[in-house]
């Protein structure tokens, strides 16, 4: 799909994504998506003000089923180290969010079904972005890391192909699931998006 500019930023959105709204339809689940969406919506967010703070330029936003990609500009880097804080920057947010509203949710002695969905939601995007694969978080916190010795496009390309084989890894756990009938076609799309997303890298 062609990009949108937004802001001095290309905004695009993954292919795959075209099967989210109406596979969350299908099963019932266009709450969670709903719940997804605004949980993503703050974790990119605190990517792009951490960017901003450190005067790096965020150049395209990616939006994929898993999530959002921010990619920046590497000349815009004054260390290597600035990729690693602006990475971490929305796994924090996520896990501050789920522990916030368990506490909140807590004491006001709510138990609805939205509560406890939205406390898991920011919880799982937390942990999924901190897989150490290009273009998750963590994929960019170990090029970060790389980078300082190896270079930022030599760190790129040993991240990518992390992130290819952990896809790989993911994808097969899901059609493994489908053939010992526990299907589970999310395992599957997760590990099938971050292949697709790690190749992009390259």
């Amino acid at each position: 799909m062609k990009p949108i500019q937004l802001g001095g930023i290309a905004v695009k959105c993954n292919p795959l994504v075209v099967f989210v709204i109406p596979t969350a339809a299908v099963f019932g689940l266009l709450d969670v998506l709903l719940l997804s969406v605004i949980s993503l919506g703050i974790h990119e967010f605190a990517h792009l003000i951490f960017a901003k703070r450190l005067g790096v330029r965020v150049i395209e936003l990616e939006i994929l089923p898993i999530g959002c990609v921010a990619r920046i500009d590497p000349d815009s880097l004054a260390i290597s180290r600035d990729e690693l804080f602006i990475a971490l920057a929305g796994p924090i947010s996520s896990l501050s969010m789920g522990i916030t509203l368990y506490a909140v949710f807590g004491i006001l002695e709510i138990e609805a079904k939205t509560a406890t969905q939205l406390i898991g939601i920011n919880l799982i995007l937390c942990f999924i972005n901190l897989i150490p694969a290009l273009p998750l978080d963590g994929g960019r916190v170990l090029r970060s890391l790389i980078a300082s010795r190896t270079g930022y496009s030599s760190a790129t390309k040993l991240s990518s192909y992390l992130g290819v084989f952990i896809g790989i890894c993911i994808s097969a756990l899901g059609i493994y699931t489908v053939i010992t009938d526990k299907a589970n076609i999310t395992i599957f799309v997760v590990g099938l998006t971050i292949v697709l997303s790690a190749l992009s890298e390259l």
